[in-house]
């Protein structure tokens, strides 16, 4: 699996349920919380992933995590 960055910040609601389903499956992922790496990459939002070469937002991790049948509950496919 190709390395996932998360930027993330500590007051992020939706920040926090993506980690959560990612370690309820076991994904490993690095988690950047500084402001100014965000800035300077452009980020606005968060959270925000980076897998490999391709940079998800909040909409494209939702979608990614469906894909690949991670969900808060191991077994849970829907």
């Amino acid at each position: 699996m190709k390395k996932i960055i998360l930027y993330t910040t500590n007051t992020c609601h939706r920040c926090n349920a993506v980690k959560q389903i990612l370690q309820t499956n076991n994904v490993e992922y690095d988690e950047v919380t500084d402001i100014n790496i965000m800035k300077d990459k452009g980020f606005i939002e968060v959270p925000m992933m980076e897998i490999g070469e391709r940079t998800l937002d909040y909409g494209d991790i939702s979608a990614w995590l469906r894909e690949n049948n991670y969900s808060l509950f191991r077994g849970d496919n829907k």
